[in-house]
């Protein structure tokens, strides 16, 4: 907008436009307000400091009429709002009920029975604590931290709830490999010449992983060779396990064990008791005792042998 000066001024009669002073001396309105002209840098400025200090902050000063160099007081102590800060700005506090039920946005519902957990969901508190199962199969609807008997294999597991799964896990901390097959089957042995009068029945194994088990008899054959009994053990009386993958990959030892009621009808001797023992068993598979072993003909004359080792 253009000046507009008074039309008939008197001397000495001022006039303001826009910030700007004029005054009239009798013939001219001349400027009176100083114009700074040609400053091209901050502290060239009329209301600015006139040169720079390291490390200081700008601020209003006290008049309200300029600009002035001030110390960086940082971050003061106190209520900042929904934050306290103290320890000279160290440690910053969320003020309590800042974060509630709805700033969380957990899924579930949130009440006097459940607790939040760490994965941002409410969940149920037992009352009663864990609850402890025994049956062959695993219980239904099962909660984290619940036991099971698992009275089919023999075993005690717990129900363990993790970031992304549920499952139950053995509570030994041993582990169990459910992927170990086990196997199951028969087997033949051999009777060396040195035996007497002596049988073998079909043995029995239960393989599992590098693991066997197995067990089989020893009896009377019904045979008369000698003096009729049945005769077996000492340094080439034993027996050979025919399928080589039954065969320990080290010397091994299984237990033997003569009913204590072998006697035979009518025979008055006093020998009565149990014979049981322990035989080696070779990666060739034969089953030896460095004694010899005897008893009488007939089905009182058993040996019963069981035994696990290492297979390859």
């Amino acid at each position: 907008m253009a000046i507009d000066f008074p039309a008939s001024p008197s001397t000495n009669d001022t006039h303001t436009h826009n910030g700007l002073t004029w005054t009239f001396d009798g013939t001219v309105w001349n400027l009176s307000t100083t114009v700074q002209n040609g400053a091209t840098t901050f502290t060239g400025l009329t209301d600015t400091p006139s040169t720079y200090t390291a490390g200081k902050w700008i601020k209003v000063n006290s008049s309200g009429n300029a600009l002035e160099w001030t110390d960086n007081s940082g971050i003061t102590d106190g209520d900042k709002g929904d934050i306290t800060v103290s320890n000279t700005g160290a440690t910053w506090n969320i003020d309590p009920n800042t974060i509630g039920i709805t700033e969380l946005s957990a899924s579930g519902t949130a009440d006097t029975t459940t607790y939040l957990r760490g994965d941002n969901t409410w969940q149920s508190i037992s009352s009663g604590g864990a609850n402890v199962s025994t049956s062959d199969t695993p219980p239904a609807s099962p909660n984290d931290g619940d036991l099971w008997w698992d009275s089919q294999n023999g075993r005690l597991l717990v129900y363990y709830e993790d970031a992304n799964s549920s499952q139950w896990v053995d509570a030994s901390g041993r582990g169990v490999n459910n992927s170990v097959a086990q196997e199951t089957g028969t087997f033949s042995l051999t009777v060396s010449p040195n035996c007497q009068n002596a049988a073998v029945s079909t043995g029995n194994y239960v393989k599992t992983g590098n693991m066997v088990t197995v067990d089989f008899n020893v009896y009377h054959n019904g045979g008369t060779a000698g003096d009729t009994n049945l005769r077996w053990g000492g340094q080439n009386g034993y027996f050979t396990i025919n399928d080589t993958s039954l065969r320990p990959v080290a010397t091994a030892g299984i237990f033997y064990n003569r009913r204590y009621f072998d006697l035979a009808p009518g025979n008055s001797t006093g020998t009565l008791g149990v014979w049981v023992g322990t035989c080696g068993v070779t990666p060739g598979g034969e089953i030896y005792t460095s004694s010899a072993m005897a008893s009488g003909p007939g089905s009182y004359g058993v040996y019963y042998f069981s035994g696990t080792w290492r297979v390859a």
